[in-house]
């Protein structure tokens, strides 16, 4: 999750990059996804209804991806975090949508409800180069929901993690 401690390597560095500003931050994009106000008690109470699982999840080569959801665009995460800077409500769809996946997995298979899962993004656009992805995105509201139910589940060896392959090659094409 480079993208993401790279802003907290900016605290400090203006006045008003504080830990409090990215926590509101994230917060004011969950509301954009809830479509609703989440003062504290609230917050507290969509955590636990649709990241309570976000704690397990190991991602391995979602970097880019989770960048560009994040801020829509490669100059957005280049410029950093700023007063006026939105996060896209679309990330909290997808880890929505990973939270219930995990919580069917494990239900199904017997696992224990605190197992470390790797979710392991395929198929996504290199993030240097333009691609379609958030005007196809847009246009299927629900596609995260189809990515996530069409995933593969690799059931955990010996001292591994049970794994889940999400693929997004379906979803995006490069424009150049």
């Amino acid at each position: 999750m480079s993208c993401y401690l790279r802003a907290f390597s900016h605290i400090g560095t203006q006045p008003y990059l504080t830990a409090q500003f990215y926590r509101t931050k994230v917060v004011e994009g969950a509301e954009r996804y809830a479509q609703t106000s989440l003062p504290p008690k609230e917050w507290e109470a969509f955590k636990e209804s649709h990241l309570n699982k976000f704690p397990q999840i190991q991602f391995k080569y979602a970097l880019g991806l989770l960048c560009l959801l994040s801020f829509r665009d490669l100059g957005r995460f280049r410029d950093g975090c700023t007063p006026t800077t939105q996060m896209n409500p679309q990330i909290f769809e997808l880890l929505a949508c990973l939270n219930r996946r995990i919580a069917q997995e494990e239900k199904i298979h017997a696992m224990p409800p605190d197992r470390p899962w790797d979710v392991i993004l395929t198929g996504t656009p290199i993030w240097t180069r333009p691609t379609d992805i958030f005007e196809r995105l847009e246009g299927e509201p629900d596609i995260f929901q189809k990515i996530v139910a069409e995933a593969t589940v690799k059931a955990p060896r010996e001292g591994k993690s049970p794994a889940l392959y999400l693929n997004f090659k379906p979803c995006w094409r490069y424009l150049d």
